[in-house]
């Protein structure tokens, strides 16, 4: 990619192709390089997915820095995959997966 905006123009069209029945994308460039893209898509039966990424471009390849994407229905958690930095033993830190059950992968 060769910008940070090409990558949000990207999103933007596989969010609006996902099937969803509703949907919400916002980004804010910070620089040429990085940028934050935040949004949710609802779906036919009810579930939500709602999102988060930070983004740094970094020879031409998009990294993901932080994320969290969390996948909803009738307002339980079915999954939520993060960064967040709070489970440091895991062997993935600080990559990680929230489970229905409460588990953390």
């Amino acid at each position: 990619m060769k910008d940070v905006e090409t990558y949000f123009v990207f999103a933007e069209s596989v969010l609006r192709h996902s099937g969803a029945t509703d949907e919400s994308i916002t980004y804010r460039l910070l620089s040429h390089t990085s940028g934050l893209v935040q949004g949710w898509a609802s779906f036919a039966d009810g579930s939500r997915l709602e999102f988060f990424e930070s983004v740094t471009l970094t020879k031409g390849w998009v990294r993901r820095t932080r994320y969290r994407y969390h996948y909803m229905l009738e307002g339980k958690t079915l999954f939520r995959y993060d960064t967040a930095p709070h489970y440091p033993h895991l062997r993935t830190f600080p990559y990680h997966k929230h489970e229905q059950n409460g588990k953390v992968v």
